[in-house]
């Protein structure tokens, strides 16, 4: 059976963690040593089951975690 359409789910980012996914989406990432800790610190297994790629960390990263590093005030900084 062909699929009728793809289905996008979109991750929700709290308020404070936004700024991730434009991140994300920049290859400014790609060298910027800061940027890949970031990403990295959200979940240091995933990060490389993802193969260090930020938009799929995201789009499986676990809300929980997102909703800690929300809160964490040395991550926000």
């Amino acid at each position: 059976m062909k699929p009728i359409c793809p289905l996008n789910v979109r991750l929700h980012l709290p308020q404070s963690l936004e700024p991730l996914r434009e991140l994300a989406h920049n290859l400014y990432w790609t060298w910027n040593t800061e940027a890949i800790a970031l990403f990295q610190r959200l979940d240091p297994d995933l990060w490389e089951q993802t193969n260090h790629t930020p938009v799929a960390l995201l789009s499986r990263i676990r809300q929980d975690r997102l909703l800690e590093a929300a809160t964490d005030n040395g991550f926000l900084a």
